[in-house]
């Protein structure tokens, strides 16, 4: 059973983490409602402990800018930038490697700063609980898929 989702609030806006089971791990941060009626701000994903991916809802592809950073504070997950579109809104994605000890220092910092062509956001970060269970699924993951070959 997964944790209570994690809620807190920013610039007066409220905030939730919870997390997401499927094909892929996911781990969500949804705020406020938007006009085109999302409102998913930032989606990391697994498919192992080794690979994952970083969604931010709230960046717009830059040309020229080609990486997008999730950091916490002992550890960054580094992707090259993608673009994907929601209705008619267009926003950041990447895949790539997860640093070692990620899950940990994600566990663990108070605060996470999503990082693109100069610019900074920051939340607070998602806790220990909520962390360590999209760790057990992500595991599981690679588990089931050692046993699919």
């Amino acid at each position: 059973m997964a944790p209570a989702p994690k809620v807190f609030i920013k610039d007066g806006e409220s905030y939730r983490w919870q997390v997401a089971h499927g094909v892929t791990g996911g781990l969500i941060l949804s705020g406020p409602l938007r006009a085109d009626g999302s409102n998913i701000d930032l989606v990391i994903t697994c498919s192992g402990l080794r690979s994952g991916g970083v969604q931010a809802r709230f960046y717009e592809p830059k040309p020229g800018a080609s990486q997008l950073r999730l950091r916490t504070a002992t550890s960054v997950f580094r992707v090259p930038r993608g673009a994907q579109t929601y209705e008619a809104r267009a926003f950041l994605e990447g895949r790539g490697d997860v640093p070692r000890n990620f899950f940990k220092a994600l566990a663990r910092t108070p605060t996470i700063s999503v990082e693109y062509a100069g610019q900074s956001t920051d939340f607070a970060g998602p806790g220990v609980a909520l962390t360590e269970h999209f760790q057990r699924y992500c595991s599981g993951l690679t588990r089931r898929a050692a046993a699919d070959e």
